[in-house]
């Protein structure tokens, strides 16, 4: 500091500690109050001088101690605005991969219209190979087979056989199910299936999947509309795994369904569905199941 490196403060500053312990001394030792008296106010401008340099030596330590931490904040917030600007990057980049996939299966601002027919679960068969639910809609109310049956929440499973007044359903947890799906944040597709390991727990796998990037828990899955029974867009279910599948070298991701399987009562069935702009077509969803 300069103000320590001026001679003259260090006279001052010299002159103050010694009146000052001679008037101590004095005191001590019983001298008369005038010397006491004359040497204070001796003392008294040079005591100033050395109060006033404490008070800036510790004014400039609490400036140092204020522009470290001030220093250490500043630092912090720079590395919260480049984790967010990578986040931002990312989320862009993501975006554009999934606009660009949906342009590619021709879905990119695609409205969708749905004829629907309400139905009501009136059994469960559920044996050593396949579990099949009937439903109280059949022929007499325009059910064919191949059409896709949907919950509240997502994909329940297509149309299997009709009746004049009834229809079985295959869910999309069994062996004999599949349907074209997409991770939504992603745009990353794959074909959902049935497994017969997995059923028993409610849950279907998503197959066919050449990276495991850009997949995380509770990715939602929907339909790409490919395959003709299910229209694009409606939820499938959520990721909870990706596991490397040794044999195809691909991977394959466990799904927990939208749909619980345990307590469905009432369903929709689509009997129809048209797509607007590029591929306005109407599809009645028939395609070949075993």
């Amino acid at each position: 500091m300069r103000l320590l490196k001026n001679k003259f403060f260090i006279i001052a500053l010299a002159v103050a500690i010694a009146l000052a312990a001679c008037t101590t001394v004095l005191s001590v030792m019983g001298v008369a109050s005038p010397w006491r008296s004359i040497l204070g106010a001796v003392a008294l401008p040079f005591r100033w001088c050395a109060a006033k340099v404490a008070q800036g030596i510790s004014g400039f330590s609490a400036y140092l101690t204020e522009f470290d931490r001030l220093r250490e904040e500043n630092a912090e917030l720079r590395r919260e605005v480049a984790e967010l600007r990578q986040k931002l990057a990312d989320a862009g980049r993501m975006a554009e991969e999934n606009a660009a996939f949906r342009e590619y299966l021709g879905l990119a601002s695609l409205e969708v219209k749905l004829q629907l027919v309400d139905a009501v679960v009136i059994g469960r068969e559920s044996g050593g190979y396949i579990t099949i639910y009937t439903l109280n809609r059949g022929s007499l109310h325009g059910i064919e087979k191949g059409m896709a049956v949907i919950s509240a929440y997502g994909v329940v499973g297509y149309v299997r056989e009709t009746g004049i007044s009834w229809c079985k359903v295959v869910p999309i947890t069994e062996t004999i199910s599949s349907l074209g799906a997409y991770v939504e944040k992603s745009g990353i597709s794959g074909l959902v299936v049935g497994d017969f390991e997995l059923r028993d727990t409610g849950r279907c796998k998503m197959t066919y999947i050449e990276s495991s990037e850009g997949f995380s828990s509770g990715d939602l899955v929907v339909t790409s509309g490919t395959g003709g029974i299910y229209p694009p867009g409606l939820p499938v279910g959520v990721i909870e795994e990706v596991v490397p599948d040794p044999l195809s070298r691909t991977y394959t991701a466990t799904i927990l369904p939208a749909t619980d399987f345990d307590s469905l009562t009432r369903v929709m069935i689509i009997t129809s569905y048209s797509l607007s702009e590029a591929t306005e077509t109407e599809q009645t969803g028939e395609e070949s199941q075993p």
